[in-house]
C-alpha cells in the first residue's frame, strides 16, 4: 500500500513559473484499493478478493480536454515530504517553494488519481 503523491511546476518558454501543484488543483480518485487495510498483511493477496477488494470507476468522458468542468471534484490534498517520501530524482530538481506534493485524500488507498488545473 502507498506510493501516492505528485509534485508539479510548469514554466513557460522564458523559464517563468506559471503554475505549481497545490490545493487549487481539483482531483478525482478513480481507483481505490484495498478497501480493507488488512489486505496489506495478507500473505497471498488477491486483488478483488477477500480483504483486498477495490473500487474503480471509469474516468469521466473528456476529463483531459481544456473545456472540461472539474469544479465538482475535490480539492487536492497536500502532503509533506515526510508523508510522501518522494524518490526517483525528486532531489535532483530545484522545486519552487510554492510547489506542493498533492494527491487524493489517502496516500495509501487512493491509487489512481486524476488532477486538473486551469492555467490562464
Amino acid at each position: 500500500m502507498g506510493d501516492g503523491g505528485a509534485i508539479v511546476q510548469i514554466r513557460d518558454g522564458a523559464g517563468q513559473l506559471v503554475a505549481v501543484s497545490d490545493d487549487a488543483w481539483r482531483c478525482l480518485v478513480v481507483h481505490t484499493a484495498p478497501l480493507d487495510r488488512s489486505c496489506e498483511r495478507e500473505s497471498n493477496p488477491v486483488a478483488g478478493g477477500g480483504s483486498c477488494t477495490f473500487e474503480a470507476v471509469d474516468p469521466p468522458e473528456g476529463w483531459h480536454l481544456a473545456g472540461f468542468d472539474a469544479s465538482g471534484w475535490a480539492q487536492a490534498s497536500v502532503y509533506s515530504e515526510r508523508e510522501v517520501v518522494p524518490r526517483g530524482g525528486y532531489e535532483q530538481i530545484q522545486w519552487s517553494d510554492a510547489a506542493q506534493l498533492i494527491w487524493g485524500p489517502d496516500l495509501a488507498q487512493s491509487n489512481t488519481v486524476l488532477c486538473r488545473l486551469v492555467v490562464d
